[in-house]
């Protein structure tokens, strides 16, 4: 699933399998090509882009649980730092 372009015209998208999940965020041209978060915990993820589109926020459920976390994006599209959980 790819959801629309934050600031700066680049594009999120949603990769998941049963059991592994990842987001990443693509320029509109495709070259630029970013893996901010992975996840191995969970196939179940939810994201939207931060109103300036210098973050995005994620809703994780594992199991009965549910977990609202915010990933910090540098301008060019990556993570500020890569979020990896397993």
């Amino acid at each position: 699933m790819c959801n629309g372009l934050g600031v700066g015209k680049r594009l999120l998208c949603l990769i998941q399998d049963e059991a592994h999940v990842s987001i990443w965020t693509i320029s509109r041209d495709g070259r630029h090509q970013d893996q901010v978060y992975e996840d191995s915990r969970t196939s179940n993820l939810e994201v939207r882009w931060a109103p300036r589109g210098s973050a995005l926020y994620c809703i994780r459920r594992v199991g009965q649980r549910g977990e609202l976390f915010k990933i910090y994006l540098r301008p060019d599209g990556g993570a500020a730092q890569r979020v990896r959980e397993s």
